[in-house]
C-alpha cells in the first residue's frame, strides 16, 4: 500500500463502515493534508440547527438565514468552519482544490451576520481527521470509495442519503471510466 494525496478528492462511505454512525453514508470532502493528519468535512449530515441559530448564540446576532449547519466531523465539534466557494473570502480564508476555500473565524460570522455571503456554502461544526496511514488502511479494506475528479453538484444542494446516492453513482462511474 503506497501514501496518497487525498487533498481535494471525496471518500464516500461504504456499508462496511456503517457500524460507525458518524460517517455511515457519508460523503467527506478532503480539503489539505499536514503535519501527518489529513483533515475533511462530511459534506451531507446537516444538524437540527440553522445558521440563524448559531449565529445567535455564538454572537447575540438575530438574522434571518434559514440554511442548515452541518456535522463537519467528530474533532473540535464546538468549532465552526465556513466550507465555500472561493470568490468569498474572510481573514482566515485557506484555499483548497475544486474552487472552494474553507474559512473559521469571527470576521466570517460577522459577514454572515451583514448579509455578505459566498455564492455557495455550508457551515460545519466540526472536522474529520486521519493520519494518512489510518485512512490508507481504511480506503484499502473497502471502507471507502475515492472520488478523485469530483463534480460542483456533489459539495452543495443535496442532503443525507440522497446525496450519498449520487456520489455512489459518481465513484462507479469514474471506477468504469478509469478503465476506458
Amino acid at each position: 500500500m503506497t501514501y496518497q494525496v487525498y487533498a481535494g478528492k471525496l471518500l464516500v462511505a461504504t456499508p462496511i463502515i456503517d457500524d460507525d454512525t458518524t460517517f455511515k453514508q457519508t460523503i467527506v470532502y478532503i480539503t489539505e493534508e499536514k503535519d501527518e493528519q489529513v483533515f475533511g468535512f462530511v459534506l451531507n449530515k446537516p444538524s437540527t440547527l440553522k445558521v440563524s441559530d448559531v449565529i445567535s448564540v455564538v454572537e447575540g446576532s438575530s438574522i434571518i438565514n434559514e440554511q442548515k449547519v452541518y456535522m463537519g466531523g467528530p474533532v473540535v465539534q464546538e468549532s465552526l468552519f465556513l466550507l465555500h466557494s472561493d470568490e468569498w473570502y474572510s481573514s482566515t480564508s485557506k484555499p483548497c482544490l475544486n474552487g472552494l476555500s474553507v474559512s473559521s473565524d469571527h470576521t466570517m460570522l460577522q459577514k454572515i451576520i451583514d448579509g455578505n455571503l459566498p455564492k455557495n456554502y455550508k457551515l460545519m461544526a466540526g472536522i474529520s481527521t486521519w493520519h494518512p496511514r489510518q485512512l490508507a488502511m481504511e480506503i484499502h479494506k473497502g471502507g471507502w470509495l475515492v472520488i478523485n475528479d469530483p463534480k460542483p453538484e456533489l459539495f452543495f444542494g443535496r442532503d443525507g442519503k440522497q446525496a450519498w446516492t449520487k456520489a455512489v453513482q459518481a465513484a462507479g462511474s469514474e471506477a468504469v471510466d478509469s478503465f476506458f
